[in-house]
């Protein structure tokens, strides 16, 4: 039983470093940012901050009344619209300033890389 466990822990810790060495070496995880232009990714940040700020508190406000035992569907209906308009407003303002596939405004809770998606493979902005 002892060797079986150890055997487990082994392959555990090398399963752990051979994931991290792959990102480290540009595995699927890895964001490219060779090719960012950082004056116009200043000028987006500071332009969509008040934008990203009011999508993360729409998303909250979303998974609060989704929680609820007794849910408001008319409000969860305004809140997924207002989200969607908010994600329009950040994806023009991205390409305006040349950034695509979500690079760097990502919601917090996603992959990095292949475009930011998050867990259910849908871009977070």
């Amino acid at each position: 039983m002892k060797k079986v466990f150890v055997t487990l822990v082994l392959f555990l810790l090398i399963v752990a470093v051979s994931s991290e060495a792959r990102v480290m070496r540009g595995g699927k995880f890895y964001a490219n940012y060779s090719s960012v232009n950082v004056e116009n990714l200043k000028k987006f940040q500071k332009e969509t901050i008040a934008l990203r700020d009011d999508l993360f508190t729409k998303k909250i406000e979303l998974e609060q009344e989704y929680s609820k035992e007794k849910k408001d569907y008319d409000k969860i209906t305004a809140l997924k619209k207002d989200i969607v308009s908010l994600q329009t407003k950040i994806q023009a303002t991205a390409e305006k300033y040349g950034i695509k596939d979500g690079q760097f405004y990502n919601c917090g809770n996603c992959y990095f890389g292949d475009g930011y998606k998050n867990k259910r493979n849908k871009r977070c902005w």
